[in-house]
């Protein structure tokens, strides 16, 4: 889980993991990242510990919490690019509306935000 904090002049991010699924009192904050150098918003994180950062150019960089550095990965997008949502991986068989048979892209259009690339 994220948590910013936006004050005048201290932005940053702390990151929190729960180690005990349904456990409300097994969730640790893990880190802060200082939102300094450009840094506009976490978007994810590697295994290797490094963040997934987007900055204010628009732009993807990698961001060593230990180093405090960020390196660019020439990765560009446009205003609300670069956004991640949940998921829960299942091996459930679909069936029926969206199911593996049927097209799951007919019902979209660009009116419900969405767009394929």
């Amino acid at each position: 889980m994220l948590k910013y904090y936006r004050e005048a002049g201290n932005e940053s991010c702390d990151v929190w993991m729960m180690k005990e699924y349904g456990a409300e009192e097994s969730w640790t904050k893990l880190y802060r990242i200082d939102l300094f150098n450009g840094i506009e918003k976490v978007v994810a994180f590697w295994k290797n510990g490094e963040a997934l950062v987007a900055l204010h150019g628009l732009e993807l960089a990698a961001y060593n919490q230990e180093t405090r550095q960020t390196k660019e990965l020439g990765i560009y997008g446009t205003t609300r690019s670069f956004y991640i949502d949940n998921y829960v991986e299942s091996l459930l068989l679909m069936s029926g509306h969206g199911g593996a048979n049927e097209d799951p892209f007919e019902d979209l259009s660009l009116e419900d935000g969405c767009c394929i690339v």
